[in-house]
């Protein structure tokens, strides 16, 4: 019998990253099947490991020590592995791949494969939990970046506007994200002191979610939840291919809504349009 390949890496160190690398699974399962893979996650991102639990092509699931980098024993058992993805790699064009690739793509080709040898390159996770319902009720995520990424996320006056509408149109709206984050609205719910695990589970539970071009959404996507997307070009030189950081959402249930330059310029009237009709697709197909 031939022997299991044992294959170590892919991404470690964000947790939008580490969605966006799932695809690179199936390439690995195609290229040598039934290896054992292990996910590798540094320290910091301890918090996103319940969502890779019972993962068809995740065989293990390993917590480093270090917020970034390996100790000596995780770097001896990493090159003690059959095959070895790199969990940090380098991004393969600098300022210049989003204007050509998307996210997942770009995670395919830094992990060195080619896109194009991964047919299925939606990332997709498993729900392992049980879900409650909160019918009615929207999951707002306001801030992308880890509150250090201002120009990625709307204002707090255009969160206000928005969170107006949603209360006029008879939606619960709950802020969620990091304790430190600011309150985008006098008068909705705030989620603190949860893990962030607790805060997806929460979200799953939502009629749809709201949010920016966030590891947040890039993980309710791959569960296939409701989502509004507000995003914008904020990286450098991106004039093309805009949706380039644009999370997936693996059962197509998402409404993309792009400004140039800010999310400031997305009409409030425009919000309002994709609020209805998300809504009204949630009620009848879900």
């Amino acid at each position: 019998m031939k022997e299991i390949k044992k294959i170590f890496g892919v991404r470690s160190s964000l947790i939008g990253d580490m969605i966006t690398a799932l695809p690179i699974l199936n390439i690995l399962e195609t290229k040598y099947p039934n290896s054992y893979k292990i996910w590798f996650i540094q320290k910091k991102c301890q918090h996103a490991a319940p969502l890779f639990i019972n993962h068809p092509l995740i065989d293990k699931i390993i917590i480093g020590k270090l917020d970034d980098g390996l100790t000596r024993e995780e770097t001896q058992f990493k090159y003690s592995c059959d095959i070895v993805i790199d969990e940090s790699p380098l991004v393969v064009d600098n300022e210049k791949w989003y204007n050509l690739r998307n996210h997942v793509d770009e995670s395919i080709l830094m992990a060195g494969f080619n896109p194009m040898e991964c047919p299925d390159r939606v990332p997709s996770l498993t729900r392992w939990f049980d879900k409650d319902k909160n019918p009615r009720t929207v999951a707002l995520w306001a801030f992308a970046g880890y509150g250090e990424a201002s120009l990625r996320n709307p204002s707090i006056d255009w969160w206000g506007k928005a969170c107006d509408i949603l209360i006029r149109l008879g939606f619960k709206v709950v802020q969620l994200g990091l304790d430190s984050d600011p309150p985008i609205h006098t008068n909705i719910k705030r989620l603190k002191k949860m893990s962030f695990f607790e805060q997806i589970k929460f979200s799953l539970s939502c009629e749809f979610v709201i949010g920016t071009d966030s590891g947040s959404q890039w993980v309710l996507g791959a569960y296939g939840v409701p989502q509004i997307i507000v995003f914008t070009n904020w990286a450098n030189n991106h004039w093309t291919n805009l949706d380039a950081f644009c999370p997936i959402n693996k059962d197509n249930l998402q409404i993309k809504l792009f400004a140039f330059k800010s999310i400031d310029h997305i009409t409030h009237q425009r919000f309002e349009e994709a609020v209805r009709l998300l809504s009204y697709k949630c009620t009848s197909f879900i």
